[in-house]
C-alpha cells in the first residue's frame, strides 16, 4: 500500500485544477479494507465468545456466591388464596361480558329512535 503524502495534499488545496492530477483510488481498495475489518472483527468476536465460555465452564462467572437455602419453602396461604380468587373474579366478569352483546351506541341512528 502507498504511504499518505501531507505535504502532496497542500500542494493540491490551493489550485483550481488540482482534481484533476489526483490519483484515482481503486474500489478494490475499499473492498480490501472491508474485507480485513470484517475478519478482524469475526477473530475478535469468536476469542470473546471462547473466552466467556470458558469463564462459564469453569464456574468463574455468574456463579451463585450463596449458600443454598436448607429452609424449606413457606407458602402463605392466605396470599395465595386472595390471588387464586382475584383470577377466578376476573374469569366471572370476562364470561359474563362474553355472553353479553357489547352496548354500542350507532352515531347514524338518531337517538330519539333509541
Amino acid at each position: 500500500m502507498k504511504s499518505f503524502n501531507f505535504k502532496q495534499l497542500l500542494k493540491f488545496v490551493g489550485r483550481k485544477d488540482s482534481y484533476e492530477r489526483k490519483e484515482v483510488i481503486p474500489a478494490s481498495r475499499d473492498w480490501k479494507v472491508l474485507l480485513v475489518s470484517a475478519i478482524v472483527g469475526t477473530v475478535f468476536v469468536a476469542i470473546g465468545s471462547a473466552y466467556l465460555f470458558f469463564e462459564i465452564d469453569n464456574e468463574r462467572i455468574f456463579q451463585n456466591r450463596r449458600p443454598p437455602s436448607s429452609l424449606p419453602v413457606v407458602i402463605d396461604r392466605e396470599r395465595m388464596e386472595k390471588a387464586i380468587g382475584y383470577f377466578e373474579e376476573k374469569t366471572r366478569q370476562f364470561e359474563a361480558l362474553s355472553r353479553e352483546a357489547p352496548k354500542v351506541a350507532d352515531p347514524s341512528v338518531p337517538a330519539s329512535v333509541h
